[in-house]
């Protein structure tokens, strides 16, 4: 079965034509876009899983509504303590603890991504460690960029 979204928009690229649209940024969009992705997050915690894949590209607006949904739920796994993981899915969004093998994951992981997330919608789809491919050389901008 396949489900289409007919109304629906990558928030990335919603956001780029919205966000700035004045000529400014416009926080309460910004504010209200945090709010419901974070609701996406809880939502699915609350329901006993973890996503473990959250990057801006598994986010979407739906025209219709104004709402954001989440998408993509390949990687996701059951909210249990103990879990152990050993592969990182996306380096560039993915927490700090993530990048020690055989890390513990938590819901602290799901919001440090979350977090990432937000950073990079916010400041015109840039990390400090965007364009850097040396997964050494991400954890260290990780744990040395101030934000």
């Amino acid at each position: 079965n396949y489900l289409f979204f007919k109304r629906h928009v990558s928030l990335t690229t919603y956001l780029k034509n919205n966000l700035f649209k004045t000529g400014v940024f416009d926080t309460t969009l910004a504010m209200n876009i945090c709010s419901q992705m974070l609701m996406c997050v809880d939502t699915f915690y609350r329901a006993g899983y973890y996503h473990r894949d959250l990057n801006p590209s598994n986010f979407l607006y739906c025209t219709d509504t104004n709402r954001v949904i989440i998408i993509d739920f390949g990687f996701a796994c059951k909210a249990a303590p103990n879990i152990k993981n050993s592969r990182i899915l996306n380096h560039h969004f993915s927490s700090l603890e993530t990048h020690r093998f055989n890390f513990e994951y938590t819901i602290k992981d799901e919001l440090e991504s979350l977090f990432f997330c937000w950073i990079f919608l916010f400041s015109l789809n840039k990390l400090p460690w965007t364009n850097v491919k040396e997964i050494s050389r991400i954890k260290y901008l990780k744990r040395n960029t101030p934000i």
